[in-house]
C-alpha cells in the first residue's frame, strides 16, 4: 500500500463498517408545549429544523461526528503512515 493520501483513504474506506452508530443519541423525542411526548419523524424534523437550524447544519454535525470517530478508530495507522512518509522524505540515498 502506498503512503499517498489517496492510498490511505482507499485502505481506510474499506474499513468504514467499523465506524458504527455515528449519531450518539438517536432518540430525538421531546415533550411539546402541551405536555405530550413527540417521537418518530416529527421529533426528528423538530430536531433538524428547530434545534440544529436546518438540514445543512445537521449534515455538518453528523459529518463532524463521523470524521472524529473515524480518526479515533484509525489514528494509530494514520500516524504510522505519516511518520513513515516523513522518514522517507528525509532519507537521501547516495550511490
Amino acid at each position: 500500500m502506498g503512503a499517498t493520501l489517496g492510498g490511505l483513504f482507499y485502505a481506510l474506506s474499506r474499513e468504514r463498517k467499523e465506524v458504527k452508530n455515528v449519531t450518539k443519541n438517536p432518540d430525538f423525542s421531546y415533550i411539546n408545549k402541551d405536555g405530550k411526548r413527540v417521537a418518530g419523524a416529527a421529533a426528528f424534523n423538530h430536531h433538524v429544523f428547530t434545534e440544529m437550524g436546518g438540514i445543512q447544519q445537521y449534515n455538518d454535525a453528523v459529518g463532524i461526528m463521523y470524521i472524529e470517530a473515524f480518526v479515533q478508530a484509525h489514528s494509530d495507522y494514520i500516524n504510522t503512515e505519516v511518520t513513515a512518509q516523513a522518514r522517507r522524505k528525509r532519507l537521501k540515498l547516495v550511490g
